[in-house]
């Protein structure tokens, strides 16, 4: 899949950003979870990475904190 850019609604609180909504292809996902965060420079930037799920999918999503876009760089279905 290649990198698509989304809208995603995310809380931001003291333990920093959570991703709560993708919305994608005119569909809106409520994520449930954030299984994983991590960083890295790219660059000058610092980009941020997320793995995600709700009840059904598992989402890759990457945040640019210079530009402020989000991106999902992948989706996959549970079996």
């Amino acid at each position: 899949m290649e990198a698509q850019n989304v809208e995603i609604i995310v809380l931001c609180d003291e333990t920093g950003l959570k991703p709560q909504i993708l919305r994608l292809g005119g569909y809106e996902y409520r994520l449930q979870k954030v299984n994983l965060h991590y960083t890295s420079r790219e660059g000058g930037r610092i980009v941020h990475y997320f793995a995600c799920s709700d009840q059904a999918n598992y989402f890759h999503l990457r945040f640019d904190s210079h530009d402020l876009t989000w991106q999902v760089l992948e989706i996959k279905e549970y079996n």
